[in-house]
């Protein structure tokens, strides 16, 4: 008994970390119920890859920050994240090598993510807000890995992506809409390390990107597909896009879709904007 008690008593204190400790936290490989991490001093170092299981729960509230140091680790949420920030105390989860989601629930606001790898799998749902993902290194550019759900809905909404490609998989539109809807994000290039300069680095979203978002701001390309969606009643979309190429050629692929309008506004949606570089 006294040692069936002890156990609960360690759980317990893994579960829930004092606030007030500046010493690194090394974090389970495996959350299996239920972690929940306060904001602190010091960050939670992720010394193994993590895994949380289908059923469990991982929640960082305001402040925490979970962080690799060698970037090469990750993290693998199977059952639910919860990132709970608020302004000027956003929940973290910093240089993550393998970030996936896979048939997720999430609740994810006023939080930053970095990764060298992002794959959002499976049937997820939730929302992320005012929140921005972004990639940790500035080598190669692997696209995130998007699975439009089935069922279900998975919702950004302010959010920032800053040098992610991205690559949509299950699209079927126009039934998809109920199950992925983007409001008010920036879509960023990222940049590349050369010499003692800086440059953007090409990427693209895909052109059904601009169906399921609206009121977006896009620096990225577009990788063109013909848009020959029908919505019975209509599908009206209105887009910042940085690029005034970019923003010609969509309006010549618009014009052929007598069921889908699409407008460009001179402002921007949202707060985001482009790192300022040096040219090449």
């Amino acid at each position: 008994m006294n040692r069936f008690i002890l156990i609960i008593f360690l759980l317990l204190i893994v579960s829930f970390i004092d606030a007030k400790s500046k010493k690194p936290f090394k974090l389970p490989t495996k959350v299996t119920k239920t972690l929940t991490l306060k904001g602190r001093k010091a960050p939670y170092i992720l010394t193994e890859s993590m895994t949380v299981e289908k059923g469990a729960t991982l929640t960082l509230l305001p402040g925490a920050v979970i962080k690799v140091l060698k970037h090469d680790k990750s993290l693998f949420i199977h059952g639910t994240l919860i990132m709970k920030g608020k302004k000027g105390k956003l929940a973290k989860l910093e240089g993550i090598q393998w970030l996936r989601f896979i048939g997720a629930k999430l609740h994810i606001e006023y939080a930053y993510l970095s990764f060298a790898y992002l794959k959002i799998l499976e049937n997820n749902s939730g929302i992320i807000l005012n929140t921005t993902l972004a990639r940790s290194n500035a080598g190669i550019v692997y696209p995130l890995d998007l699975n439009v759900p089935s069922k279900g809905l998975l919702e950004f909404v302010n959010t920032t992506f800053i040098g992610l490609e991205f690559k949509m998989m299950n699209v079927n539109l126009p039934n998809s809409l109920a199950n992925l809807k983007f409001s008010k994000c920036a879509f960023l290039l990222g940049y590349k390390l050369f010499t003692d300069n800086r440059f953007y680095q090409l990427q693209k979203i895909p052109t059904e990107m601009l169906a399921f978002g609206n009121k977006c701001d896009s620096q990225m390309q577009i990788l063109y597909n013909v848009m020959n969606w029908k919505f019975k009643s209509g599908l009206k979309r209105t887009w910042y896009i940085y690029d005034a190429n970019t923003k010609k050629t969509l309006k010549g692929l618009a014009k052929s879709n007598k069921t889908f309008s699409l407008k460009f506004s001179s402002k921007y949606f949202t707060k985001s904007r482009p790192i300022k570089l040096k040219s090449k």
